[in-house]
């Protein structure tokens, strides 16, 4: 998660480390052992996705378009940050 991108839209420095913390909280670091070829038009984003099913994740948060696109992936929701804010009642934006 990139602070600075947070700081872009004006969050206080308190406000991002209680939703950084908020979001550690329920995280999980993998290191996933598939390739997907999901996204084409930008074949980084797969690493999203990779991890998302290693680790059996339930949404991916991304501002990501490609991603957004998809709306889900094999039952993986895919939200950009104010619907994960909304989704954890923490409503910052």
């Amino acid at each position: 998660m990139q602070a600075v991108y947070w700081k872009k839209f004006g969050f206080s420095e308190d406000r991002i480390e209680t939703v950084i913390e908020a979001i550690l909280s329920f995280s999980e670091v993998v290191d996933p052992k598939i390739k997907l070829d999901v996204i084409k038009a930008d074949p980084d984003d797969n690493k999203i996705l990779e991890c998302a099913v290693a680790c059996c994740a339930k949404y991916v948060v991304s501002g990501d378009a490609h991603l957004l696109g998809l709306g889900e992936y094999e039952g993986i929701g895919i939200l950009n940050p104010k619907e994960a804010c909304d989704l954890l009642g923490i409503g910052v934006i």
